[in-house]
């Protein structure tokens, strides 16, 4: 870590300092400076504005990721449980916030971030007539989205959320948070306060990128320009009032210690299997915190 070049945290406003360069041929992330701040712990790629993510997202990214190639039609992709990305994650989700939520009715639930839909396809699972909302940019989401008769928002995060007259019971950003312009988070957070009603739920899930705890996990790959440690997503939630913050663990990981995730994921299953049997959920939490995503979940207090 370079101490030479210093600025202030994003998040907690104290002395961060140069950690890296961003690795990359796209414009939008070639040889950005990349900070850390020792006291929250939180990693940021500097000068990378949020107009010109939006644009990456509505044109870039698909033909970068080809996620429009790996997936089949909506009636196929909807019929078909196992052809639904990441289906457990959006079926975790979704009992989590049952679990906090009060009104099971009719419920307007936003999904920020939502791809293709699946987490809000299945919350008609789990709650009597939801409202569905989705924010997308992405071109190819849009199909599925208005094929399960989602209201979609796109444009700017900031203005497009802003100017929505509308409150929410359940707000779900599931790994969006990271891919937010640093120098919009603030406003994010206070647009996302205004937009949940009053003991509405939030839940946030993001990469687990503690650098100084776990360097090996250290990377500078298109497109994520926030990475958040348990502090700094605690700080950066602190208006809320955090019901629960903590490390987890992804069900399977195929690329490494292959036998250790297949246990895990097995774990994962028959806890999941018994919690939906009492109509309860418990986060699958790593106790020594070294998981390899975060999960906050949140309450917007009754004043």
């Amino acid at each position: 870590m370079n101490k030479n070049k210093i600025i202030n945290c994003t998040i907690c406003n104290e002395k961060s300092f140069f950690s890296h360069k961003y690795s990359s041929p796209n414009i939008i992330f070639k040889n950005k400076d990349i900070f850390t701040c020792e006291h929250c712990e939180f990693s940021w790629a500097a000068d990378i504005k949020q107009a010109d993510l939006n644009e990456y997202y509505k044109k870039d990214y698909d033909v970068e990721v080809g996620r429009s190639k790996k997936f089949v039609s909506p009636e196929e992709y909807f019929s078909d449980a196992k052809k639904q990305f990441k289906r457990h994650r959006s079926e975790m989700h979704l009992l989590t916030v049952k679990r906090y939520l009060k009104n099971k009715k009719e419920p307007l639930i936003l999904d920020i971030g939502s791809g293709l839909g699946t987490t809000l396809n299945l919350s008609k699972k789990y709650f009597i007539d939801p409202k569905i909302h989705a924010y997308e940019n992405d071109e190819n989401s849009k199909k599925y989205l208005n094929y399960i008769n989602a209201q979609v928002i796109s444009g700017d995060c900031i203005s497009s959320l802003k100017n929505l007259n509308v409150a929410f019971d359940i707000i779900i950003a599931s790994h969006f948070l990271e891919h937010v312009s640093p120098d919009s988070l603030k406003d994010f957070i206070n647009i996302i306060y205004n937009l949940l009603k009053p003991g509405g739920i939030l839940l946030i899930e993001v990469p687990n990128d503690n650098w100084q705890k776990y360097p090996d996990r250290k990377y500078s790959n298109p497109p994520h320009v926030n990475f958040f440690s348990i502090i700094s997503l605690k700080k950066y939630f602190k208006q809320f009032n955090i019901l629960r913050c903590c490390s987890i663990r992804e069900p399977l990981n195929k690329k490494k210690n292959f036998i250790i995730s297949l246990i895990f994921r097995v774990y994962a299953k028959i806890l999941y299997i018994i919690n939906q049997a009492i109509n309860k959920v418990d986060v699958p939490c790593v106790k020594n915190g070294n998981g390899t995503s975060l999960i906050l979940i949140a309450k917007k207090l009754i004043l």
